[in-house]
């Protein structure tokens, strides 16, 4: 095969990749941005270039076939390189510029890290930054983001997980749905408690708590729930029942008074609970983009996450 005929390819063997990771043509063309008859034709041009079958279709899938298999694991080979080879340049840059896509849980995208996201856009104007806010996790391993912040103790394995702070849960009520049903001392008394969970998965309705290695899990009950912090801060806030919030979602309202902290001794293990991590792919050549904007961030996130005091010295005191 000529030069000339390989570099006609090149483009082709990207669309197959694609194809296989996302498992169908449709997927693989909203990945690419082109309509599934496009990537069809592609793949048919690409097997006619080759002079081989790579694919078995059906109407419900696409699966390699033994040769497909080798061609695949070269093709993704060459597209790994390319990429080496794109980061090796943005790791050496001095200018930033280009593009960094970033994405966090909606919460914590909206109080803590777009302020930061847009003092570092002051500071480097040629950078284009596209901000995600998504309590779904966007892996970026699958090419859709560069850099993932996270609240969790269990990071993605296979990515660089760099720590930046802790964020601990609150579980708290306001004062007249307190005094209307009275105060849970203990976890075991939310029992009898309207909580209010976050209805993400099954089960998230059982709050587990831990004090000093004393571990207790309660089934709680509640006629509403939402993923939604600041839905969920609102019906609190209306006496509707009890919940748990990352501490920075209700450092106001903790300091105003309008919602009590509960069972200060305990900590509530949750959702978006534990260490901030930010993470991305593995690389030699991590794109400067990604390590200045970490560099940047980490301090001023501790310093918004850790900004008062007092919401921990008002969570320790007795009710």
């Amino acid at each position: 095969m000529t030069p000339h005929k390989l570099m006609e390819l090149l483009p082709e063997l990207a669309v197959l990749v694609a194809v296989v990771e996302e498992g169908s043509f449709t997927n693989a063309g909203k990945k690419l941005g082109l309509p599934p008859s496009s990537i069809s034709r592609t793949i048919s041009k690409l097997e006619a270039g080759l002079s081989t079958k790579l694919l078995e279709r059906t109407t419900r899938r696409v699966a390699l076939n033994a040769i497909g298999r080798e061609v695949f694991e070269a093709a993704k080979n060459m597209l790994n390189a390319a990429k080496s080879a794109v980061e090796i340049t943005q790791s050496q840059q001095t200018l930033l510029n280009g593009e960094l896509r970033i994405c966090a849980p909606k919460a914590f995208t909206k109080l803590i890290l777009s302020p930061i996201v847009f003092e570092f856009m002051q500071e480097h104007p040629e950078l284009t930054i596209k901000l995600t806010a998504s309590d779904h996790i966007i892996d970026p391993s699958s090419g859709e983001v560069d850099l993932l912040y996270r609240l969790t103790n269990h990071p993605i394995e296979g990515l660089v997980a760099r720590k930046i702070a802790s964020v601990k849960q609150i579980v708290c009520a306001s004062p007249t749905y307190l005094e209307r049903e009275s105060t849970p001392h203990k976890p075991s008394d939310l029992s009898k408690h309207n909580c209010i969970s976050l209805g993400e998965f099954e089960g998230d309705h059982i709050w587990h708590f831990d004090q000093l290695g004393s571990l207790e899990k309660v089934k709680t009950q509640g006629n509403f729930s939402s993923n939604h912090s600041e839905i969920r801060k609102e019906a609190v806030l209306r006496d509707l029942g009890i919940s748990a919030f990352p501490e920075f979602t209700i450092r106001d309202e903790i300091h105003s008074e309008k919602l009590i902290p509960l069972l200060a001794d305990w900590h509530f293990n949750g959702t978006y609970h534990g260490t901030v991590f930010a993470q991305h792919t593995q690389s030699r050549y991590v794109p400067i983009q990604i390590r200045q904007f970490i560099e940047f961030s980490a301090p001023r996130i501790s310093e918004r996450l850790n900004a008062s005091l007092l919401l921990e010295e008002q969570a320790s005191k007795p009710i």
